[in-house]
Formats: structure tokens, C-alpha cells, sequence
């Protein structure tokens, strides 16, 4: 595991320095797995907030590098962040971003996860939902920009919600049950969370 997730680092450090911004979340799942465990929490006091916290300041890291690379404009053809203006996109955001981190914060102390299980549980989702099935309709259609696609987006995703869990790893209920609903609830709650900020910023503020 250990060695696949070097390579990880490698090929996503490379694509980073190229100018892909948003690679720095799985460059940070790769490091923190590899080198991190003395950067994790140690006391499971507050335990909520600190996972809250740590959760949205991932994933608002997550939204500056995808404003960074430009996506509020010209990701794969046409803008899908909350709004072209980044300061606005940053407060539309939030909309999203914290319900999201309100809701891992209830399956990490309602479940046991793992990082392998999280990081293909976000991937999978990323691959699944990214820009309203893009990738889904890239493979219906046989394009084979798919093949260079799904698993740049599927690392992407991987690492932001994998990355955070990294830090929390240690003061996490590890007792807690194993249940299918840890799994297939992300799938079915965030998409449409997402979907719904995405309308209410292009009805509220033009966000497209």
C-alpha cells in the first residue's frame, strides 16, 4: 500500500507543479499516510469541532486551488465552480461546503472507516458525480477522454476527503459498526445538496 501510495505522490506532485492546482489534495493524502502521523490530532477533546474544522478547512482548500486552476471559467469547456467571481464563489461555497463537513462529521463517529475505504468511497464519488455525470456520459458516449479523465478526477476526490481523515485518524471512535449506509449514504446525500446550491446561486447571483 505504502508503495502505491508513493507513487501517488510522485505522479500528482509532477501534475501540481505543471500547474494543476487541485492536485495538492491528493499530494496531501500522500503525505500525510506516508509521513503525517505526528501531525494528528492527539486528544479526542472537542471531538466535533475538530472534526468539523478540519474537514471545511480541506475542503475550502479544495475550492481555492479548483479557483487557482481557473475551473471558475474554463474547467473542461465551461465554468462548473459556484461563481466566476472568487470571492463570491467562496461565500456560495460555504453553502455547500458546511452541511458537507456537518455530515462527515456525523458518519466519522457514527462509523469505522478506513483510509483505503474513504479514499475509494471519495473517489468513486468524484468519477460518479463530477460536472453532472461527466465522466458517466464521456464513457456512455466511448469517448476516450475518459480514460485520462476518470482517474485524475477519481484521485482528486480520493484525496480530499481521505486527506482530512488522515489528521483525525487517531482520535476517531475505531469501535464504532462497519455498515453499508457508511458508504452509499455520500452517494445519495451530497450530490443533491450540491445540485441544489448550484441552482440557488445561478437564481440568486448568476453563478453560470
Amino acid at each position: 500500500m505504502r508503495n502505491i501510495v508513493f507513487v501517488l505522490l510522485l505522479l500528482s506532485a509532477g501534475l501540481l507543479l505543471l500547474g494543476e492546482t487541485v492536485m495538492v489534495m491528493p499530494v496531501l493524502f500522500a503525505v500525510l499516510f506516508l509521513y503525517g502521523a505526528k501531525l494528528q490530532f492527539r486528544s479526542a477533546r472537542f471531538l466535533k469541532a475538530k472534526i468539523f474544522c478540519t474537514v471545511l478547512a480541506f475542503s475550502l482548500l479544495f475550492e481555492v486551488a479548483a479557483i487557482l486552476k481557473g475551473y471558475g471559467t474554463n474547467e473542461f469547456g465551461g465554468g462548473t465552480l459556484f461563481h466566476p467571481n472568487p470571492g463570491l464563489d467562496i461565500l456560495i461555497s460555504l453553502l455547500y461546503w458546511v452541511p458537507y463537513s456537518v455530515f462527515w462529521t456525523h458518519l466519522f463517529t457514527r462509523y469505522s472507516y478506513t483510509p483505503k475505504k474513504l479514499f475509494l468511497l471519495g473517489g468513486s464519488y468524484g468519477v460518479l458525480t463530477e460536472q453532472f455525470f461527466f465522466i458517466p456520459l464521456l464513457l456512455f458516449t466511448l469517448n476516450p477522454f475518459v480514460l485520462v479523465a476518470a482517474p485524475y478526477v477519481f484521485v482528486l476526490y480520493g484525496g480530499a476527503i481521505a486527506a482530512p481523515y488522515l489528521i483525525l485518524e487517531r482520535i476517531l471512535p475505531h469501535d464504532k459498526p462497519v455498515d453499508k449506509r457508511q458508504y452509499w449514504l455520500p452517494m445519495v446525500a451530497l450530490f443533491p445538496m450540491l445540485a441544489i446550491v448550484f441552482v440557488l446561486a445561478h437564481v440568486l447571483v448568476g453563478g453560470w
